[in-house]
């Protein structure tokens, strides 16, 4: 009885950390881009499907949603840099008014986080378009 109780428990366990594991896996297993493409093809069959399409129309919004996608990365793009800008000319103005002890602590935090976060800002996400 105890062997049983025992074994039931353990393969318990090994279960829940399998499907974590694989939950995990999954997760990261997709390549970059691959939520922004698939939610771009959910779109257009939704579009072909409710409006009816025809194939030349199809492709047409095809055309139309990649242009949009592209034009919406690039203006990601130049808003990730105007933001990093942003906080570099905050940092200069902050340090400036500091004491140099002030500054000395200060630049070791914003190397500390730079270092923690890889980009000096917020942490970069997986799936950039």
């Amino acid at each position: 009885m105890k062997k049983a109780v025992l074994f039931a428990v353990i393969l318990l366990i090994v279960s829940f950390v399998a499907g974590v594991g694989t939950g995990i896996a999954a997760r990261h297993a997709d390549k970059p881009g691959y939520a922004v493409e698939r939610t771009r093809v959910k779109a257009l069959d939704r579009l072909t499907k409710k409006l009816n399409l025809t194939e030349t129309q199809k492709q047409d919004v095809k055309t139309i949603l990649e242009g949009s996608r592209l034009q919406i990365a690039s203006l990601k793009n130049e808003l990730r840099q105007k933001v990093s800008q942003a906080r570099q000319d905050a940092n200069s103005e902050i340090l400036a008014m500091l004491t140099p002890q002030q500054q000395e602590i200060f630049q070791k935090m914003t190397a500390e986080k730079k270092q923690k976060d890889g980009s000096g800002g917020r942490r970069q996400r997986h799936n950039k378009e």
